[in-house]
């Protein structure tokens, strides 16, 4: 199984728990959660690029979109909308990267 190091230095990462930390705030509300949810996506980007899954990169790139724009952060949004559109393309996935909203 593909691993890598934690991005907090405790042990390694491999697909499984880097989808778990992508969605493990997914669906919460209310400001902390958002800003859990910023968090946590973005340790599951390094984790993904280190694995070499694109798809779970784009991904977490389009939920990090998301997220952004709920925190009221719409240039950060739209920057990481543009990775996921990207991300998605590099991916063979254009459909998906078709229905990434800025």
């Amino acid at each position: 199984m593909n691993r890598v190091e934690n991005v907090h230095g405790s042990g390694t990462v491999n697909m499984v728990q880097a989808g778990r930390i992508d969605s493990v705030t997914f669906g919460a509300s209310g400001p902390s959660r958002t800003v859990s949810a910023i968090t946590a996506r973005k340790q599951a980007l390094e984790a993904y690029q280190e694995l070499g899954d694109r798809h779970g990169k784009a991904r977490t790139w389009h939920n990090l979109a998301f997220a952004l724009r709920e925190t009221g952060q719409p240039d950060q949004a739209r920057e990481a909308a543009e990775q996921a559109r990207q991300a998605y393309l590099q991916a063979h996935d254009p459909d998906s990267a078709a229905a990434v909203e800025d």
